[in-house]
């Protein structure tokens, strides 16, 4: 048997709060030099394998935390909405014993962290979104909530495990690869997604549960409400959530007044963490300078 992905080598179980009860997570700390705290939320579908590329660099600067949310990567069902992953998020602080942390969100994970902003704002020093959610609704975020969408994702997730391992690999490519553009994801990546698909058939049917409720339109209307030092990172090649998504969210904070940028990462897909760790953590450092001011 392959040995685990990095990320869960030393990851662990932790039970977090909301107010519909409590999830068990798999989550992963790496301990760093520095005073900042780093809290990663990946995207729809995901897992923190995503952000793994992430982990080193940031550490450099302090503390760096990242969890399968629930019903995604190791994490077991079920997954949660937008709001109650938000809530999720505020208890991993809680138990890290974090009074605030910089959130680093991707794609979804990015809307999640939008949430938290705005309903918890004490406990975000700084606001990081790579690819994040925007407005209006992207594509996949239209197609997915149909009537029947959820049925079909239910019987692909069920039949994903019993196919040969060379038609399952073919099939993940041509999911993973858009995500990647301008590149293609790495064979090491497409078996990793494979791996996890196979042990979790109900990740597909909770692609289409986590936008259920319209979560971009909530954050649109929320966006002049964040007041944590925002920085979107967005590739100037991303076909998942094209860039004048997360610019619309950016261009209604500035209007308000509030501390946002907006970073076009050039020849940049929607995988940033992925292909481009430290353009991001350049990035990201030079917001936290910032923040200090």
């Amino acid at each position: 048997m392959a040995p685990a992905p990095l990320p869960y080598r030393d990851a662990r179980s932790i039970a977090l709060r909301s107010s519909v009860g409590t999830a068990e997570v798999v989550s992963t700390r790496i301990e760093g030099p520095g005073p900042e705290r780093f809290l990663l939320l990946h995207g729809n579908p995901g897992s923190m394998l995503d952000l793994a590329p992430l982990f080193e660099p940031l550490a450099a600067l302090g503390e760096v935390v990242a969890y399968d949310a629930p019903g995604f990567g190791r994490s077991p069902p079920p997954a949660a909405q937008i709001e109650i992953s938000a809530e999720q998020a505020v208890s991993m602080l809680d138990h890290l014993g974090w009074s605030d942390a910089v959130l680093v969100g991707h794609s979804h994970g990015g809307g999640v962290a939008q949430r938290v902003a705005r309903r918890f704002p004490g406990r975000v020093r700084a606001l990081v979104l790579l690819g994040t959610l925007g407005a209006p609704t992207q594509l996949s975020y239209r197609l997915l909530p149909l009537p029947g969408v959820q049925a079909v994702l239910t019987a692909a997730g069920r039949l994903l495990p019993t196919l040969p391992r060379p038609i399952g690999r073919r099939l993940v490519r041509f999911f993973m690869d858009p995500n990647y553009l301008p590149s293609r994801a790495t064979d090491e990546e497409v078996e990793d997604e494979l791996e996890l698909l196979r042990a979790q058939p109900h990740v597909l049917p909770h692609m289409a549960q986590l936008t259920e409720g319209s979560p971009c339109l909530l954050l649109e209307r929320d966006a002049p409400e964040i007041e944590a030092p925002t920085l979107f990172l967005h590739g100037e090649h991303d076909s998942i959530v094209p860039p004048r998504f997360a610019e619309r969210i950016h261009e209604r904070m500035r209007a308000a007044g509030r501390r946002s940028r907006f970073v076009r990462i050039e020849r940049g897909g929607h995988m940033l963490a992925a292909r481009d760790p430290g353009r991001c953590v350049e990035a990201i450092r030079e917001l936290l300078r910032d923040a200090e001011r």
